[in-house]
C-alpha cells in the first residue's frame, strides 16, 4: 500500500515539473518545519488499516474542504482520528500536492510504520493523526 502512494507522489511530482507554472508558478514551499513520531506502536493491523483510511481521506477531502479537515475512521473499535490543514493561499492542487508530501515524511524511517500518532508540519500544510480525539 505505501509503494502505491509513494508511486503516486514520483508520478505527481514529475508532472508538476513540467507545469509548475500552470499550478502554482514554484511558491508553494513544502519544506519540513517539524515532525513528530508518537513511540508507541499499534498492534493489530485495524488499527493500521484505519490509520491508513483516515489519512487517504485527509488527502483527498481537505483541499476541497476550505485547506482545513478533521477526519475520525468510520469503524467503531480502533478508531483514529486525524486533521489536515493547508496555508489558505494556496491553490487546491498545491495544497494536494502539500500533504502527499507530509504524507511522504510519515513514511519515511524516522516514524514507525505502526506509530500510534504523528504531527508533520510543513511551511504550507500541516497534518496529523491519532488514537484520540483532538483539535489543533
Amino acid at each position: 500500500m505505501d509503494a502505491l502512494l509513494r508511486a503516486a507522489i514520483i508520478a505527481i511530482g514529475l508532472l508538476c515539473i513540467s507545469n509548475c507554472t500552470k499550478y502554482s508558478a514554484g511558491e508553494a514551499d513544502y519544506t519540513l518545519l517539524s515532525k513528530i513520531c508518537n513511540g508507541q506502536e499499534f498492534s493489530d493491523m485495524r488499527w493500521i488499516n484505519n490509520k491508513h483510511s483516515v489519512l487517504k481521506r485527509l488527502i483527498g477531502i481537505t483541499p476541497n474542504a476550505g485547506f482545513n479537515h478533521y477526519e475520525k475512521s468510520s469503524s467503531s473499535d480502533h478508531i483514529v482520528y486525524g486533521h489536515a490543514a493547508c496555508n489558505g493561499e494556496l491553490l487546491k492542487e498545491d495544497c494536494h500536492l502539500c500533504l502527499l508530501s507530509a504524507y511522504q515524511w510519515l513514511s519515511d524511517d524516522d516514524c514507525p510504520k505502526r506509530t500510534m500518532g504523528a504531527q508533520v508540519h510543513l511551511r504550507e500544510c500541516r497534518f496529523r493523526f491519532e488514537i484520540y480525539d483532538f483539535e489543533d
